[in-house]
């Protein structure tokens, strides 16, 4: 059930499903399962098309570089290639192992991508690994001469919130997780990035592209501190009406949490860093965007009942 029109296998291979419109597949070649290559698409010696990948007009892949599975390739490729692709997931977040998937030559690429756009917010939390991996890709953003202003926010949503108050046209929060790490992204509103920005990324990692400047083009790298301060004094201002005299408990431990004692106590809360009988306790999730609470009894409140809490 192979498509083949106008093209050429020299001692290569295209297996079932496989539709090839003026393509040509060096000796060794491989198109797997429901591969698609469009007019003038080159499969070198040893190169592999994954199934269901498609590879757009023109675009060559170099000897022994493979196609992940289901990968849309619009330029050649002609460096990396040899691992699954790094894919956005929920919430326009990217997670991997430190060190295998998540690599410093590969956020040195994102960087460089990020860099493009101007200035560029950088932030870590969680160990060593998450140092590694920001100042990597801050190296990117300068090498591409970007400005990067690397700031002091504990947690993923003090960076969006800090994207949304300066405009940054867009930056990277990278969490470490033991030995993985979650790298989020925000634009000047401090949400997601968006499908077709994550897919200019992951094309970006699936050529290994890098931009490079001359010394005088090299963007600033700045620094950034009190944003924890900041941040939890611009959530306390919300409400109108201080929390006086109520005694509330935020025993969790993340950088996030610590964010939001601080907040409380700027509503007037005394607030206890240990869970304690008769007294309603706070946790924040998912790097600060989800809070998560329990009543004096210890028993966690459903979300639609901290909804309607909040919203009250």
């Amino acid at each position: 059930r192979a498509l083949v029109q106008r093209s050429a296998l020299l001692g290569a291979a295209a297996e079932e499903r496989t539709t090839l419109y003026g393509a040509v597949l060096c000796p060794g070649a491989a198109a797997r399962a429901g591969a698609v290559l469009n007019e003038g698409a080159l499969l070198a010696d040893r190169a592999e098309a994954g199934e269901d990948a498609i590879l757009l007009e023109r675009v060559a892949v170099w000897p022994g570089r493979r196609v992940p599975a289901g990968a849309r390739l619009t330029a050649s490729l002609t460096a990396g290639g040899l691992k699954p692709p790094l894919a956005f997931g929920g919430g326009g977040t990217l997670e991997g192992a430190i060190g295998a998937e998540l690599t410093a030559e590969a956020l040195l690429v994102l960087g460089g991508l990020l860099g493009r756009e101007g200035t560029v917010g950088l932030g870590w939390a969680g160990g060593a690994g998450a140092r590694m991996l920001a100042q990597a890709a801050g190296s990117g953003a300068a090498a591409a001469g970007g400005r990067v202003l690397s700031h002091d926010a504990p947690c993923p949503s003090a960076a969006a919130w800090l994207a949304e108050s300066w405009g940054l046209p867009v930056s990277l929060f990278v969490q470490q997780e033991g030995e993985r790490a979650r790298l989020y992204f925000f634009d000047r509103r401090g949400m997601p990035l968006g499908r077709a920005r994550e897919r200019r990324l992951e094309g970006a990692l699936l050529r290994s592209e890098l931009r490079r400047m001359p010394a005088g083009r090299v963007g600033q790298w700045e620094s950034v501190t009190g944003v924890r301060p900041a941040y939890a004094a611009k959530r306390s201002q919300v409400t109108q009406a201080p929390l006086r005299r109520l005694e509330v408990a935020v025993p969790g431990r993340e950088p996030a949490d610590g964010a939001l004692a601080e907040a409380l106590e700027r509503l007037g809360c005394t607030v206890r860093r240990e869970a304690s009988p008769g007294v309603p306790a706070f946790r924040t999730g998912r790097g600060g965007f989800r809070l998560l609470a329990e009543d004096e009894e210890g028993e966690p409140l459903p979300p639609e009942q901290l909804l309607t809490i909040v919203a009250l």
